[in-house]
């Protein structure tokens, strides 16, 4: 009885592992390169409070 319980906490841990190694693979592939205008504006991100 004790060693099925192991076994099936086991076999949820590779399913819960499966499931979140397939989440980052699909975030990584989904992510493209940021586009932006030529023309010299916010090249850098805006630093500081402006109130």
């Amino acid at each position: 009885m004790r060693h099925l319980e192991h076994g099936r906490r086991m076999a949820a841990a590779l399913v819960v592992g499966m499931l979140v190694a397939a989440a980052g693979a699909v975030t990584v592939l989904r992510t493209s390169e940021a586009q932006a205008l030529g023309n010299g504006v916010a090249r850098t991100p805006p630093m500081g409070w402006n109130s």
